[in-house]
């Protein structure tokens, strides 16, 4: 039995003639978090205005049993907090909160409340500020606040985090998510950072040209992304031309099954956590010298050319991490990569 709470079918969606969107089809459960992730131009927007009713589009939106496709935004009990928070200015916090609690009778009470789950201290002093008095934390809250004070059965968070500055950004995403699930409100982030959406979703979706190409867990389109856009898209990918003669058949061939792929045109997809020193029991043995060594945060990135082919690659293995700049060494690939059909012709 279908469960899902959250039915979302956009067979096209076009401006001036453009197809922007097309092929979008899933679905969500209450309570739910799917992050959505594309590179600019991809359409995560335009997905996020058609689904708040800002858009009209060919398909249909189903939300809590009732087809919400042609219902006016202010009447679909859905929330959507932009970029930049659309706060009005000429409004206080108390004012901005309060603009969408029709009964006057819980206002004040219902803007406290709001205001404890966004979690926004000093909540007596802060009532009845202005927004540009507000740090970039602090008007996120009280924009989440706002689009939660209608009550809706889903929020979209449309790159609400981007304006702050990056070592904010973490704790008050976090903490604002954590807000918004008590109230078992569905949520869907749009978003182009790749760490805000493993972090945040319970599934990440990843939208390209237009189309939803890839849906599913973090590990899923992280590990097994469907295509190389994805790969790419959603970490670090090592591409190299492949040919079995050169590096041995042990690799998952996630696209074995098409039986076009000819063997001269074939790309395998290394992560930097598959390349790694060489053991002495390892059965793929290439010689490499080490160019450059850069520390990345917790891991250091560590930059190979393969002396017999002189492919450029980045590996995270802290074996190799311990070497010097120039250090010829042996390297070796987990059985983890992935061989796809190219779309260019490689040459080895």
């Amino acid at each position: 039995m279908d469960d899902s709470y959250l039915n979302v079918k956009i067979d096209s969606k076009k401006f001036s003639g453009t197809e922007i969107l097309n092929g979008i089809e899933f679905s969500l459960h209450r309570g739910e978090v799917l992050c959505l992730m594309g590179a600019s131009g991809s359409g995560k927007t335009t997905l996020a205005r058609c689904i708040a009713g800002f858009e009209q589009f060919e398909g249909n939106i189903v939300l809590n049993s009732k087809d919400i496709t042609h219902v006016h935004p202010r009447s679909r009990r859905v929330g959507i907090v932009p970029q930049d928070g659309a706060l009005f200015p000429h409004l206080n916090v108390e004012g901005n909160i309060g603009f969408g609690i029709k009964d006057k009778n819980i206002r004040k009470e219902k803007i406290r409340k709001l205001l404890e789950i966004v979690e926004l201290d000093q909540i007596d002093g802060i009532l009845k500020k202005k927004v540009d008095q507000l740090s970039g934390g602090q008007q996120q809250r009280v924009a989440v606040a706002r689009a939660l004070s209608s009550d809706p059965e889903v929020i979209i968070l449309d790159e609400s985090f981007t304006s702050l500055d990056q070592w904010l950004r973490a704790t008050v995403r976090k903490q604002i998510l954590n807000s918004i699930k008590k109230t078992n409100t569905t949520v869907i982030v749009i978003t182009h950072d790749i760490a805000e959406a493993f972090e945040l979703g319970d599934r990440v979706g990843v939208i390209d040209s237009g189309k939803l190409v890839q849906i599913g867990s973090s590990s899923e389109i992280y590990n097994e992304p469907v295509n190389l856009e994805v790969a790419r898209l959603v970490g670090s990918a090592n591409i190299l031309s492949f040919d079995e003669t050169n590096f041995g058949a042990n690799f998952k061939d996630f696209t074995g099954k098409q039986k076009d792929l000819d063997s001269e045109n074939k790309v395998l997809m290394l992560r930097p956590e598959h390349i790694v020193l060489a053991g002495p029991d390892s059965d793929l043995r290439i010689p490499a010298k080490i160019v450059d060594i850069k520390v990345n945060g917790p891991l250091t990135d560590v930059f190979l050319s393969l002396e017999d082919r002189g492919d450029l690659l980045v590996s995270s293995n802290q074996d190799l991490a311990g070497k010097n700049i120039g250090d010829e060494v042996e390297i070796s690939f987990s059985d983890s990569g992935i061989v796809y059909k190219s779309e260019f012709e490689y040459q080895i």
